[in-house]
């Protein structure tokens, strides 16, 4: 059995990664190598079940910041976006939607999911073919 785990804000550990004042901070779920979070039982450690079969998870190779929004900024204010779509064959987030902002209407939600349109991936692998997976990021936007 395979699910795939939106986690809540508060219960998901943090890729590793710099935090300046008043910038946005991109951090991907299930460590800092961009590894879509999937519960599985039916592959090993360290793969994910697609449906091609299990696939080496897709590694961040290019990560873009999110544009801190200037209202959100001059308020000091800070929000965390959680983003879900597939990481295709070609390296690139598709798909994506927002699945949750923690503050709504002050611009964050369309930063986030302009950065993650332009992360680029290793893409999934099985048997050496190229796979789409599903993945879920969480873009945080902390202000100090």
């Amino acid at each position: 059995m395979t699910r795939t785990v939106l986690p809540s804000l508060l219960a998901v550990g943090l890729a590793s990664g710099v935090t300046l004042a008043g910038s946005a901070q991109a951090v991907a779920n299930g460590g800092d190598r961009g590894q879509p979070i999937v519960v599985s039982g039916d592959c090993a450690e360290g793969l994910v079940k697609v449906a091609e079969g299990c696939a080496t998870p897709p590694m961040r190779i290019r990560h873009v910041e999110p544009k801190y929004p200037k209202r959100a900024r001059r308020e000091s204010i800070s929000a965390t976006v959680i983003v879900t779509g597939v990481v295709g064959t070609d390296g690139r987030y598709r798909k994506v939607k927002v699945v949750r902002s923690t503050v709504d209407g002050m611009g964050f939600e369309e930063a986030a999911l302009n950065a993650v349109a332009k992360w680029r991936y290793t893409p999934g692998m099985v048997e050496g073919r190229p796979v789409p997976v599903p993945s879920t990021v969480r873009v945080r936007f902390h202000f100090k």
